[in-house]
């Protein structure tokens, strides 16, 4: 490339020069593209949770994708119905499986979380993307600063071959209504605040582009539930 790059700026075509540079730079990107850039593997959940704190409430942006076997075999899990699988089942249930696998605590409470909408996404690479809510209780809002923390308890990796039910199962019995998928898989979370609240401090980064994709295969077990819990410190007007 350094060869390339000279013998333009002797011929000085500048112009040439910069299409050159852009056109290897943009091969170099697509060698180095994250697998997730391609079909996903069964087992594999691609995961992105964005977190928008305002004055009043939090709303959590939950997207999803997956293959379509890996869907099917959520659905299936989810509605407890080994004949129930396709999109349409997964969009039906997604919603209130992923609710029940977030648990958030305002200044040490825990607070429950609203559904608001599943919406089918278009683009590639994102199934579907889970809208979330919960509206701040009145004795936190005149605070000078609130502290959040998230925990995300959906797709866990199997704890050990003794846990394992079903290849796609693992139970937990200290929580009924939520049962954890042994799926591996890569997710990553980022936390704003909007509308006047300010961002005091946080443990991830502001917006998605910026935010570290973890891979669930480079997480040793016994430390992937840490990996999958983050928190901020909110300033509220």
């Amino acid at each position: 490339m350094l060869k390339l790059i000279r013998h333009f700026d002797r011929q000085r075509h500048p112009r040439s020069l910069l299409v050159t540079i852009c056109a290897v730079a943009m091969v170099a990107w697509m060698t180095v593209a994250p697998a997730h850039a391609h079909e996903l593997e069964d087992g594999f959940v691609e995961r992105s949770v964005a977190v928008i704190v305002r004055p009043g409430e939090v709303t959590i942006n939950y997207s999803i994708d997956a293959n379509e076997t890996t869907r099917r075999e959520l659905a299936k899990l989810w509605r407890g119905d080994v004949e129930a699988g396709g999109k349409a089942a997964f969009l039906e249930s997604v919603g209130d499986a992923i609710v029940n696998g977030m648990t958030v605590q305002v200044d040490g409470n825990p607070i429950s979380l609203e559904l608001v909408e599943v919406m089918p996404t278009p683009r590639r690479h994102i199934e579907a993307t889970v809208v979330m809510r919960l509206e701040l209780p009145s004795s936190v809002t005149g605070a000078n600063s609130i502290l959040l923390k998230f925990h995300d308890r959906n797709f866990e990796k199997c704890r050990s071959a003794a846990d394992v039910v079903d290849p796609l199962l693992v139970t937990d019995p200290t929580n009924s209504q939520h049962i954890p998928v042994a799926m591996g898989g890569a997710f990553r979370y980022a936390l704003k605040s909007a509308n006047g609240a300010m961002l005091n401090r946080s443990t991830v980064a502001p917006i998605l582009v910026r935010a570290k994709r973890r891979l669930v295969a480079d997480i040793p077990a016994d430390q992937l539930d840490t990996e999958q819990q983050f928190s901020a410190e909110v300033i509220l007007p």
